[in-house]
């Protein structure tokens, strides 16, 4: 029996918890977390051994608090940032701040206005695509995975034939990036293999924009490169920020889809709401993101001693963002763990961070999936399931790797 379907958050024993029996469902410990123990010392925690924030407040102040709280982890505070897999999310002002501007330009809710009607060309592709195969689609690897690997390859400028293989780099993004936070190897493969592999695609995409630039990514870099040097951006830092934006765009898209559309086959009357009423969509999302944040935690460092909710925080330790468990604070929400779309005028969610640090891409999340929706609500009468969904393993994703369905035209 899973533990966490009959646990009561009062009973749960925080002195030994074995993390691995909450990864089905994270929501009870979270919740007995968040009333006895709001700032959590786990020092054996995941990648990062840290100190767990989960109520919505003290998260959201972190988030905003700059002067108190940096994104470079301790141990790689002394590596040059060029050496950061993750150069912009491990970083602080004021790189952090020159990096952002440079390719926020494709990340605004005006740019995805003028993107509308290829989202929705698109979206009518892909589920032309799965009718194609016959009405019972498997929605992680025909519309979540497919969805966003698109869009975010796209924008970057990338073609077509190569985002299948700028996809498979994504996960091995992640691996050497958890492994540079342990400081362990990952396998023969460096990062520097990574992004050779990464140039020899992108070197004449590169050469091609400096001659004609376009809408995309990597004419936004190359550009930057040509007004302050390759001393400031060095060939191999335009190669980790088209994987970064690839990897946080991808993958938090992914799993908001297969968590909306699978818990939309178990919700028919809201599927019917949405039907009626298109002005719930887009709040339909935003509860979604709230209700099961894809990206569960992320990190802060703390710059010296601070004071948390009564708990000091010794200084250069890690403080873990609890996503998922802020989000469903009752201090912030009434009925926090139900579902649900009459929310009046509720705090924002959390999934997409907060501060200088909110992700980037977040427009093109909520833009992809609304217009894939907003099409599927006009074919689909209701999604029926045709088997149980089944999660991708570990905490720190929350997402399906299957989610067998029914689409019933009307």
């Amino acid at each position: 029996m899973n533990i966490a379907m009959t646990a009561d958050p009062a009973q749960i024993d925080l002195k030994n918890v074995n993390w691995a029996d909450w990864e089905e469902d994270p929501y009870p410990l979270y919740r007995a977390l968040r009333d006895r123990s709001p700032v959590f010392h786990a020092p054996h925690h995941g990648v990062y051994g840290s100190y767990l924030i989960t109520r919505y407040d003290d998260v959201a102040s972190i988030l905003m608090d700059v002067e108190r709280f940096s994104n470079i982890p301790l141990n790689l505070l002394d590596v040059d940032p060029g050496e950061r897999i993750s150069p912009l999310r491990m970083a602080d002002p004021p790189r952090h701040t020159w990096l952002r501007a440079t390719i926020m330009p494709l990340f605004t809710s005006r740019e995805m206005r003028n993107r509308e009607p290829y989202l929705k060309a698109l979206a009518t592709d892909l589920l032309d695509q799965c009718e194609a195969k016959g009405d019972v689609v498997e929605v992680s690897s025909q519309l979540a995975i497919p969805l966003p690997g698109r869009v975010t390859c796209d924008i970057l400028g990338l073609p077509l034939e190569y985002h299948q293989k700028f996809i498979n780099f994504t996960v091995e993004r992640r691996e050497l990036s958890s492994a540079q936070q342990r400081k362990e190897a990952y396998g023969a493969k460096t990062f520097d293999d990574v992004r050779e592999e990464m140039w020899a695609i992108v070197e004449p995409i590169a050469t091609a924009r400096r001659a004609k630039p376009e809408v995309d990514a990597i004419s936004l870099m190359i550009n930057a490169q040509a007004k302050v040097g390759k001393d400031q951006i060095p060939d191999k830092l335009i190669i980790d920020m088209l994987l970064l934006l690839l990897t946080g765009g991808f993958h938090t898209t992914q799993h908001l889809v297969e968590n909306f559309l699978s818990i939309m086959a178990d919700r028919p009357d809201l599927w019917t709401q949405m039907r009626e009423d298109r002005s719930l969509v887009a709040p339909a999302i935003e509860e979604m993101l709230r209700y099961d944040a894809p990206v569960q935690m992320l990190p802060r460092r703390a710059r010296h001693d601070v004071e948390v909710a009564g708990t000091v925080i010794p200084a250069n330790a890690t403080l873990a963002m609890v996503y998922g468990a802020a989000n469903r604070d009752e201090r912030a929400y009434p009925d926090p763990d139900s579902f649900r779309l009459d929310r009046k005028e509720p705090k924002r969610q959390l999934s997409f961070s907060g501060g200088i640090h909110t992700c980037p891409g977040a427009p093109v999340s909520r833009a992809e999936v609304l217009w894939l929706i907003q099409e599927m609500l006009n074919r689909y009468k209701t999604l029926e399931r045709t088997g149980p969904s089944v999660r991708w393993p570990g905490a720190g994703f929350r997402g399906y790797q299957h989610v067998p369905l029914r689409f019933v035209r009307g």
